[in-house]
């Protein structure tokens, strides 16, 4: 193998090691070993350069996690994403007229991944960031988004999803998601019933472009000390689907009468 082929493959096994830690919050080398296939010591390599250049950190367990750094990075990637700066004013006067968390969330395969967020002015918020990869079964911006591809594509996608139970009321199969994906379709948001986080419960809205495709997700997030099924009727939903329509009319979608 030449040294250009030899730089490649060094490259593509840096990126499977990034990625996947970008998916846990703590992994041993043996764990990282296991699923990416790439033997321990050239895994060990890589890790010791991800934790010389600050983007990695070893704790006291010998378990590895990526640093706030890796941040400076994505904050630019996402500076530039068409869909972030337009929807940011309305994600900023969403969270003024509920005082809640919003987020705004696009697909990554059989994920999603989190490109703007706004903070609640309470206390007590959902912990998330810009840059986290979350499941789309248990999450309301992974069912907004997924409940408008097209089922071919769907299905394949959830072939390759890990049912973890994050709480009593997590859905865990496939079944049943298809099924909650119908009435998503069918009611025009989503709901996530503590299903990802035990004390919060989270409403989505897709956000569709000129083809009518889904390209995003908006949520808000509440914990269940403030949240009331009167709030939500009457507060919540109105103000999330008015900004759900309002950024995609940005992107050339005309609402359906």
């Amino acid at each position: 193998m030449n040294e250009s082929s030899n730089s490649i493959l060094l490259l593509d096994q840096f990126f499977q090691i990034f990625q996947l830690m970008s998916q846990k919050e703590l992994v041993t080398i043996t764990e990282l070993s296991k699923e990416t296939k790439i033997p321990p010591s050239k895994v060990y390599r890589i890790l010791s350069t991800l934790v010389e250049l600050e983007y990695a950190f070893k704790n006291t367990y010998d378990c590895y996690g990526l640093t706030l750094k890796i941040m400076n990075i994505s904050n630019n990637v996402l500076q530039h994403y068409e869909i972030t700066q337009k929807a940011y004013p309305f994600l900023k006067e969403l969270v003024n007229t509920t005082k809640e968390t919003v987020h705004l969330a696009q697909q990554h395969d059989e994920h999603v991944i989190y490109v703007g967020k706004v903070d609640s002015p309470h206390a007590l918020r959902i912990h998330s960031y810009v840059g986290k990869v979350a499941p789309c079964y248990c999450t309301s911006l992974g069912k907004a988004i997924f409940a408008h591809l097209p089922v071919e594509y769907l299905l394949k996608l959830l072939e390759k999803v890990e049912w973890v139970q994050y709480t009593d009321t997590t859905i865990t199969n496939p079944q049943d998601y298809i099924k909650e994906l119908e009435l998503v379709k069918t009611q025009g948001y989503s709901e996530d019933r503590r299903e990802h986080v035990d004390f919060m419960h989270c409403y989505g809205a897709p956000i569709f472009d000129y083809t009518g495709t889904c390209i995003a997700a908006i949520s808000v997030s509440t914990p269940v000390y403030r949240w009331s099924e009167e709030r939500v009727q009457n507060e919540i939903l109105p103000a999330l689907l008015k900004a759900s329509h309002q950024i995609s009319s940005l992107f050339g979608y005309v609402q359906k009468p």
